[in-house]
């Protein structure tokens, strides 16, 4: 899309906007797994957070919020996002949780909250290595969940 824009396609084109739909409909059918991955790829674009992140400061989810706020209706990110916060209650694995846990804090609260609820509902279901990586990647964002499993404390100590 930014190349079309770059050779003087505009937003309101119709092949920006084909473009824009294809895309709405590959995020509906891909792995939950690419979805945060998109996610993750397009977040380090033109937006500050990385800006920020890379001077060291922390932006709360009201600023990344801000900065999503100011991109274009069509834009990856937003549709990512938004396919992300209808298909959480896809997310069943250990590794789709931290795929996704991976770029949490670009989601919206509601979502974050159903997230959490859902890992503890699952954590029974996942591997020792999972709830390692889960672990990890919830105390990179600070959540406010930690999942407890017997066996697993000595492992992070």
């Amino acid at each position: 899309m930014q190349s079309l824009e770059f050779i003087g396609f505009t937003g309101e084109s119709d092949i920006i906007k084909d473009l824009e739909h294809e895309l709405k409909w590959i995020m509906r059918r891909c792995p939950i797994r690419f979805v945060a991955r998109t996610i993750s790829v397009f977040s380090t674009g033109k937006l500050d957070i990385v800006e920020a992140e890379g001077l060291g400061v922390a932006l709360n989810s009201t600023a990344r919020a801000q900065q999503v706020d100011k991109l274009p209706p069509g834009h990856p990110l937003i549709t990512a996002i938004q396919t992300l916060q209808r298909r959480w209650v896809e997310i069943t694995t250990g590794s789709e949780f931290i795929s996704t846990f991976r770029v949490f804090n670009h989601l919206p609260v509601e979502t974050r909250e159903k997230l959490e609820d859902r890992a503890v509902e699952l954590v029974q279901d996942f591997s020792v290595l999972e709830m390692v990586k889960v672990n990890y990647s919830i105390s990179q964002h600070s959540f406010s969940l930690i999942i407890q499993c017997p066996g697993v404390s000595s492992l992070i100590k």
